[in-house]
């Protein structure tokens, strides 16, 4: 979906391992894993940051300091990443004529 706002990403679980610790007095067991987002350019960083808000405000302020970074980094270099991404080719098959 993140595709449709000029977002090329990869979406990866990672597995943890079963531990217990404390924090705050509580008893915290680690799940099996948790799910990790992965933006690999510049130009997807500044559309992530454009469309998508976060709900948490110390993460939000964090995506608004990438958005004036990706807006001046582009500004300047601009014309060496104009429709760059890349793309991984996981299986070709034959359809036919």
């Amino acid at each position: 979906m993140l595709i449709h706002f000029g977002v090329h990403c990869s979406i990866n679980f990672v597995k943890t391992k079963n531990r217990v610790h404390v924090s705050n007095g509580r008893t915290i067991k680690d799940g099996e894993g948790h799910w990790g987002l992965s933006i690999n350019d510049i130009t997807s960083i500044g559309n992530f940051a454009k469309y998508i808000s976060c709900a948490v405000t110390y993460k939000q302020s964090a995506l608004d300091l990438m958005m004036l970074y990706t807006q001046e980094h582009l500004a300047q270099y601009h014309k060496y990443v104009l429709g760059v991404h890349a793309e991984k080719i996981v299986k070709i098959e034959d359809i036919g004529e």
